[in-house]
């Protein structure tokens, strides 16, 4: 039986998924399509349950999601998020069994600024620390970078696989207000304690090293907050 959940209005989280036995079933192609299908499950499920998306990111054999859940509907939103991405990857892969593992998502609360800035950090840095690329700018499918938190906006076209174009309940373009100025929530708190993602400057390690570190920097710089540098499992390596 599933653990019961602390379930707040208004509660910014992290969230993860991993698919079943780890195949890369969620792994980018050349025509982006796994990518538009992510982004396109992401604000339906975010527009239907009133979910604000501050970051995201797709990797081959899971997902990370920082959101707010402004209405308290955050299971119903990932119940909605899971369904639909995996019988759409189902169709465009052809893949006859379940796309998740059976294990329920992996959700934390993000209760301070810190916590969220850390969540941020190491969604940005994911594909960096599991070795797939070695800046995270090079990542080439669904993720969010620095300059995109509290800016990017998202709008993505219904995709050819398993959704009806004359089902209504399927809008030909929709926007995730991924990290919308708008959001509030969480870009809010950060301009209240005047932090911005940005110390990554698009890349998220340093050449040579094998630590990644995500400062943040304030308009007024004595206020700077700096995250503590996390050290890699192993060192990276670029993509073939």
């Amino acid at each position: 039986m599933t653990r019961p959940r602390i379930v707040e209005p208004g509660a910014t989280l992290a969230l993860s998924r991993r698919t079943t036995r780890r195949h890369f079933l969620l792994h980018p192609d050349e025509a982006r399509q796994m990518e538009q299908v992510y982004w396109y499950c992401l604000a339906h499920a975010a527009q239907l349950h009133g979910v604000l998306v501050h970051a995201a990111c797709l990797m081959s054999t899971h997902c990370h999601e920082v959101i707010t859940d402004v209405r308290g509907q955050y299971p119903k939103f990932l119940e909605t998020l899971h369904r639909n991405l995996a019988l759409c990857t189902k169709a465009y892969r052809g893949w006859p069994e379940e796309v998740f593992n059976k294990r329920s998502t992996g959700a934390h609360a993000l209760p301070t600024p810190e916590a969220m800035i850390e969540s941020i950090a190491y969604l940005i840095a994911n594909p960096v620390e599991a070795g797939a690329v070695r800046y995270a700018k090079d990542w080439p499918g669904a993720h969010t970078l620095p300059g995109h938190v509290g800016t990017r906006v998202i709008r993505v076209k219904r995709p050819t696989h398993y959704f009806d174009p004359k089902n209504p309940e399927w809008p030909e373009e929709l926007d995730p207000d991924c990290g919308s100025v708008n959001d509030g929530a969480v870009y809010g708190v950060l301009r209240r304690h005047r932090c911005a993602m940005v110390g990554c400057s698009q890349r998220c390690l340093d050449p040579g090293t094998t630590s990644f570190s995500s400062p943040v920097y304030s308009a007024s710089r004595s206020s700077a907050v700096s995250i503590t540098s996390r050290t890699l499992k192993r060192p990276w390596r670029a993509a073939s």
